[in-house]
């Protein structure tokens, strides 16, 4: 399949290795996991202007998918601290960002084209997805938006930042009650 993920450092998955045991891993445990996935932050500002440019992110962590005795986990870690991964999520969220992933696999198995897999999040609006863009277009997989879970659907990336440009309007003006209307 003809997706790229940015190359990780080489200490990090010794490092998820290393950290099995805290995740609840035995020797009698079914573990598998995906390369990791960059994970980048857009800024409120950025996005209330309608901007979600390369230049207006920050790379923040890489982010493993990992399966556990069926379980979904989410496990990032942060290139600053190589000691231990920063976050661990288990549940909706990992479940959501899994049905997204196999939708944005599928959507490139049936296109064709050369695409760069990475997870966008606005964390002071709880929203995430996963982001496809190549030379040509940039397609959106949203797993949340405002904090609610969405359906594993492919979105442009203009329109899906005018919606959340709207959002981040409003509650930069401190409306905090916003709800995702995308």
């Amino acid at each position: 399949m003809p997706v790229r993920i940015a190359q990780e450092p080489a200490w990090m998955t010794p490092l998820l290795e290393a950290s099995l045991p805290d995740l609840g891993v035995s020797e009698s445990s079914e573990f598998r996991h995906l390369p990791p996935i960059p994970v980048v932050s857009v800024s409120l500002e950025a996005l209330a202007n309608g901007v979600l440019e390369a230049d207006e992110r920050t790379r923040s962590v890489w982010r493993y998918v990992v399966e556990l005795n069926g379980d979904a986990l989410l496990v990032d870690i942060d290139e600053e601290d190589q000691s231990t991964p920063s976050s661990i999520l288990r549940g909706q969220v990992a479940d959501y960002t899994i049905e997204s992933l196999e939708a944005a696999e599928e959507f490139i198995s049936s296109v064709g084209g050369d695409f760069h897999v990475e997870i966008i999040e606005v964390p002071e609006i709880h929203t995430i997805a996963v982001s496809l863009p190549n030379a040509r277009e940039h397609w959106l997989f949203p797993i949340l938006i405002s904090g609610q879970p969405q359906p594993p659907q492919r979105r442009r990336l203009i329109d899906f930042v005018a919606g959340l440009s709207a959002i981040a309007n409003l509650h930069l003006a401190g409306d905090l009650s916003t709800e995702s209307k995308l």
